[in-house]
């Protein structure tokens, strides 16, 4: 979910969900600009009943490592991913310089 909310914003190369902080994630976007349209429309906004907070980290990308895997007893026991890369995910809305994609972009 994180990834199609973000994605209306920009290019998104990496979502990290934190395990240290349920409801928390970092979301890496291609450029600055783009990150700058998710922070601008998104922070604030209120989404199935919670508020969004949406920051600038201290960290300038999330760094590519193994897919961390969630630790049994955890609510994502699954085996689900915590960190995916998005950076070759066709369902980036803007992957050509120039497209004018970012004229469809809701404020």
């Amino acid at each position: 979910r994180v990834f199609n909310i973000f994605c209306l914003y920009g290019n998104v190369m990496r979502v990290k969900l934190l395990a240290s902080k349920e409801g928390a994630a970092m979301v890496q976007m291609a450029d600055k600009q783009q990150a700058d349209n998710a922070l601008t429309l998104l922070n604030n906004v209120v989404l199935d009943g919670s508020e969004v907070a949406v920051t600038y980290s201290k960290h300038p990308y999330i760094a590519e490592s193994r897919v961390v895997m969630a630790e049994a007893g955890d609510s994502q026991s699954d085996d689900t991913p915590i960190c995916k890369d998005y950076s070759q995910s066709p369902m980036n809305r803007f992957t050509r310089q120039g497209a004018a994609n970012y004229k469809h972009i809701y404020k």
